[in-house]
């Protein structure tokens, strides 16, 4: 096992399609920022001066989403490895998922009722996804690779669950 030399309060690493680079959340004393370093050891880079948390890189490797925070309203940004196109999708939300097609991502929101599960496209365009109403405050969710069905959990009190969410046939 290989331990990476950061020791500046890093979490949230996500190892790009190739496994060659880990894009990762840094604290500092002022915010959060993503980071980028070769996962095999060795410095890393700030990829953004903006304020970001909870990276994970598109399938093709060829674009990273992160969160403005690990909240649930600063919005979801999406930016090149290389730190160029940095562009924001969305106003709200966080912890965003790539969909599996990497036109579209999913990301957590606060709703009326609770959080809420929606998809943006790299277009803008945002929908709700189904009537999904999340409980507790630790909201961690998967695509399957067909788009079709999201894993998923609930943290409510001192129990939890762990749902499926499949289309009607």
């Amino acid at each position: 096992m290989t331990f990476l030399p950061w020791d500046q309060g890093e979490g949230f690493g996500a190892l790009s399609p190739d496994g060659q680079t880990l894009a990762f959340t840094r604290a500092d004393a002022a915010t959060e920022r993503v980071y980028l370093a070769p996962a095999r050891g060795g410095d890393a880079r700030l990829l953004s001066a903006s304020a970001g948390a909870v990276p994970r890189w598109s399938p093709d490797g060829k674009q990273i989403a992160f969160a403005a925070n690990r909240g649930y309203s600063g919005g979801i940004f999406v930016i090149s490895p290389d730190g160029r196109g940095e562009r924001r999708l969305t106003i709200d939300g966080g912890w965003p998922v790539w969909w599996p097609d990497g036109r579209q991502l999913a990301y957590l929101t606060l709703g009326p009722q609770g959080n809420q599960v929606r998809v943006v496209s790299l277009d803008g365009a945002t929908r709700l996804l189904g009537s999904i109403k999340l409980g507790g405050s630790n909201h961690p969710f998967a695509v399957f690779p067909d788009g079709k069905r999201i894993a998923g959990t609930n943290a409510v009190h001192v129990s939890d669950e762990i749902w499926l969410l499949e289309p009607r046939k």
